[in-house]
């Protein structure tokens, strides 16, 4: 067989594309990776960094019911829900954190149910479809009055503000119902007077509504199978898609647009026809479990769009604790795995100003994202799966007896390879353990997926690899 000059790679900057075929896919992209970040430096693919834990343990053990942080001025206080116990619990608590460490701020309310926030008029309302209203300057928590007028307050699970009203849906006996609060007058909004309600089209068949947004001039109103706009004076006779959100966690606001995820993908809109954005991850989509789609839940920073959506497998990988990454910029998909399960997100503004993002996790813990090179001390595991690699001609027979593989930091790196498309990925024995590694391996085949792993540190880059020289059958058959 003639030597040819064998394939290089060393552009990422596409990130993730999944569903496309071999002839036409971007050559500097990957088809899975996890852990790796393709917008930090352009061309590389960049270990992300590690997770923090905000405080100690809340209640060990208890699933995170909400996260807000309630900010007024100089004010930034943090914000958790939780079960009081692991096992048998008899009612949720709403957590503050102040000094370094957590502690009961709103006490006895019914358990196990998701609490939403609201920040309006210096005070902070909670609710949860079951119990009163309650809000607080976090000083006293109330029932009655208050800036929201939380004790005329209609009882739902849904809440935000538009217009200098505040809006409430998700009352169970009226499931398709929008109540509305007057604007305010010196200092607070009314429930009596100036208020008011609208029903969102009951008989459409999209089921009751779950998520409120809003966009410049519109309330946006999510059901279960459809998006509705309303500007205070008409909802408009048609919806704006037929396709709707599982949960008010699954919708996003961020990069002057309203994001939200469905089992179909992850759109985005303005206010116009919702256009999807998830197309080059749809293997990923597709591999969520239906039981977790009222469970995806999602949140913005400056940068980028994150969904948690659980734990997946894809091409026989099982990656724990997901969650996708969509950078802004550069328009780029990553997928990320954690040690921790993240349930529920918010914004945190430190002491310093500095904006971060925390996560409510399923074992009583609050972690800050992107925080130190380690995840709570440990190394970050990390995978990169490349394009099937044709090598010149799909058809041909190749003999691969060599590669060298480029990097910085990886110490602990294993490559596999699998032929054809077909049965499972054989590993190469040598370690990738310094910057340029040369691998020799013995593999004869048509077409080849390469997928490298290992764990590290932040500070860590894949930059490529090559195939020095492979030797390629002049004919088609083996």
């Amino acid at each position: 067989m003639p030597k040819v000059p064998g394939p290089q790679f060393n552009d990422h900057s596409e990130g993730i594309i999944q569903g496309v075929t071999e002839a036409i896919i971007p050559q500097n992209s990957v088809y899975l990776a996890s852990n790796f970040l393709f917008h930090k430096i352009l061309g590389r693919a960049v270990l992300r960094e590690g997770t923090t834990q905000l405080g100690s343990d809340i209640v060990a053990g208890t699933e995170c019911l909400g996260m807000h942080q309630f900010i007024d001025g100089a004010t930034r206080v943090p914000l958790a829900t939780f079960d009081d116990a692991s096992s048998s619990p008899t009612n949720a608590d709403i957590y503050k954190y102040t000094s370094g460490a957590w502690s009961k701020s709103c006490e006895n309310l019914t358990k196990s149910l998701t609490t939403r926030f609201l920040t309006f008029l210096g005070t902070v309302a909670a609710v949860n479809g079951t119990d009163a209203t309650t809000s607080t300057d976090l000083t006293t928590w109330v029932t009655t009055g208050g800036n929201m007028d939380v004790g005329n307050m209609p009882k739902g699970k849904l809440i935000n503000e538009w217009h200098d009203r505040v809006y409430v849906a998700g009352v169970a006996a009226t499931p398709d119902r929008l109540f509305y609060s007057s604007t305010p007058v010196t200092g607070a909004v009314s429930w009596t007077s100036g208020n008011g309600f609208i029903d969102i089209e009951p008989d459409d068949n999209g089921g009751g509504i779950t998520a409120l947004a809003k966009v410049p001039g519109y309330e946006l109103i999510f059901k279960e199978r459809s998006l509705k706009r309303w500007d205070f004076s008409s909802t408009y006779p048609d919806d704006l898609m037929n396709v709707g959100t599982p949960s008010q966690e699954a919708v996003v606001m961020g990069n002057q647009s309203v994001f939200f995820f469905n089992q179909k993908g992850i759109y985005e809109t303005v206010g116009s026809y919702p256009r999807k954005i998830s197309r080059r991850v749809q293997d990923i989509i597709a591999a969520i479990p239906s039981s977790y789609y009222s469970k995806v839940s999602g949140i913005s920073d400056d940068e980028n769009l994150l969904y948690s959506i659980g734990t997946i497998t894809i091409d026989k990988v099982t990656l724990s604790n997901c969650v996708l990454l969509y950078n802004y910029d550069s328009k780029t998909w990553a997928l990320l795995s954690f040690q921790n399960k993240f349930v529920h997100w918010s914004q945190y503004v430190d002491a310093n100003g500095a904006k971060n993002i925390i996560g409510g996790d399923a074992t009583g813990k609050v972690m800050q994202i992107f925080s130190g090179n380690q995840d709570a001390g440990k190394d970050i595991k990390w995978l990169l799966q490349y394009q099937p690699q044709e090598m010149g001609s799909r058809g041909r027979i190749k003999d691969l007896s060599k590669m060298v593989a480029y990097n910085k930091g990886v110490r602990n790196g294993q490559t596999s390879i699998r032929i054809n498309g077909i049965d499972d990925f054989k590993p190469i024995r040598q370690t990738i353990d310094k910057d340029v590694k040369e691998l020799t391996m013995d593999l004869k085949g048509r077409y080849f997926d390469i997928r490298m792993q290992g764990f590290g540190q932040t500070g860590l880059h894949v930059i490529g690899w090559e195939f020095p020289d492979i030797n390629a059958n002049l004919n088609y058959s083996e």
